[in-house]
């Protein structure tokens, strides 16, 4: 079996957590990062917008507590896009929609707190919007922790 890799671009983030593909642009978050970095669909920066605002320590220790984890990024039909957090700790409970630069948070704690209920150790790391519903993927981290699929009404 032979495999072709092709290098798109070289990010300016440690790690991409969620990506989407709109139109001609790659859209990405990470999860230490307050911003949503665009990037051509050949790899060209295009720039970054702030998703949430104020700066996060360079201190590795402090960055962590205090990022806001967005392990997600979908896109609703509409256009807009959505980052969400992890949900893991209670700063990880916010949702940010994005759309032309524009932003609105979202407190999604009585989501989360609903979830976690459902799921201990709640860590969620992926969504899609398929038709009607938002799918979310759950990863358990620990020993008795689940892995899981959460469908929920979009619209809702």
């Amino acid at each position: 079996m032979s495999l072709e890799l092709q290098l798109l671009a070289q990010l300016r983030l440690s790690a991409a957590s969620g990506v989407v593909c709109c139109g001609a642009e790659l859209l990405v978050v990470a999860d230490d990062e307050l911003l949503l970095q665009r990037y051509s669909d050949a790899g060209v920066y295009l720039g970054q917008q702030p998703l949430l605002e104020g700066d996060l320590p360079v201190d590795p220790a402090l960055r962590k507590r205090l990022k806001p984890d967005f392990e997600i990024l979908c896109q609703f039909p509409d256009g807009r896009l959505l980052a969400l957090g992890s949900g893991s700790k209670k700063r990880r409970r916010r949702a940010v929609l994005w759309q032309a630069g524009a932003t609105q948070v979202i407190d999604l704690t009585p989501l989360y707190l609903a979830l976690e209920a459902r799921l201990p150790d709640l860590n969620l790391e992926g969504a899609v919007v398929q038709g009607e519903l938002l799918l979310l993927a759950q990863r358990g981290n620990s020993s008795g922790s689940l892995n899981a699929l959460i469908s929920l009404d979009l619209a809702t």
